[in-house]
């Protein structure tokens, strides 16, 4: 007979929806939250990346241009 900790552990695992931030304490089947249909982040997985990091290559390609043009200007 299991007592203690052991008796109150369970294999429900919660997850996280996204974008309408609802917690979910046990697990849909299917991993898609019920509101809007937004694939959930389990508790062992990672974060998605935020939004800036899309944004990061482009501003790369900025600086590098800006130094460029910079540089050109003050060779003429």
């Amino acid at each position: 007979m299991a007592t203690g900790k052991a008796s109150m552990q369970s294999n429900v695992t919660p997850a996280y929806c996204p974008c309408c931030q609802r917690l979910y304490r046990a697990t849909p089947s299917n991993y898609v939250c019920r509101i809007d249909g937004t694939p959930l982040i389990d508790i062992g997985d990672p974060l998605p990346p935020a939004k800036i990091y899309a944004y990061v290559p482009l501003m790369g390609v900025l600086l590098t241009l800006s130094v460029a043009v910079g540089f050109g200007l003050t060779a003429i």
